[in-house]
């Protein structure tokens, strides 16, 4: 599922003022998904515009299969998520929650930059089922972009690899 193609971070709304903060930095973003060999982990490729500028960032994201749930370390301790995963409408949501309902969120990323009237109203579902106004979400916005150059070279970069070996 999620390793297939290019997910484009759309919204995001998080009761914990630390999240919330990261969320409203965030213009535009965009990222791979990479399996390992080890089942358990993945790889994440992100590229985020913040204040115009492209930040690139690498990282690994463990997976625990039995209950759905992901965690990335950030700043020395382990963030976790739970994964919902909608293949209908090719989108899927990270639903957070820390010691209860006082710091929920959630974000929401699709496989293309606009999404459809159906898939957001599956995003607004969910927010209102945790609690959460529709005027706490964050949107990106795809036309801040500034990452297209560095994703292009990133690229190019691979196919050489690919061809080399």
């Amino acid at each position: 599922g999620l390793a297939l193609w290019q997910w484009f971070y759309i919204g995001s709304a998080f009761r914990n003022a630390e999240y919330n903060e990261s969320a409203r930095a965030i213009q535009a973003a965009f990222f791979y998904f990479e399996p390992k060999h080890a089942e358990d982990k993945l790889i994440v490729r992100e590229y985020q515009t913040i204040a115009d500028k492209c930040v690139y960032n690498c990282s690994y994201i463990n997976v625990y299969r039995q209950n759905g749930t992901l965690s990335k370390f950030e700043t020395d301790r382990e963030h976790f998520a739970d994964l919902l995963l909608s293949n209908h409408f090719r989108t899927f949501m990270l639903a957070a929650s820390w010691n209860g309902t006082k710091n929920v969120g959630l974000s929401f990323s699709a496989d293309k930059p606009e999404v459809t009237q159906e898939q957001k109203k599956e995003f607004l579902d969910v927010i209102k089922c945790i609690g959460i106004q529709e005027s706490e979400i964050i949107y990106t916005d795809e036309k801040k972009d500034a990452c297209g150059p560095l994703q292009k070279q990133h690229e190019e970069e691979r196919k050489k690899e690919t061809e080399g070996s």
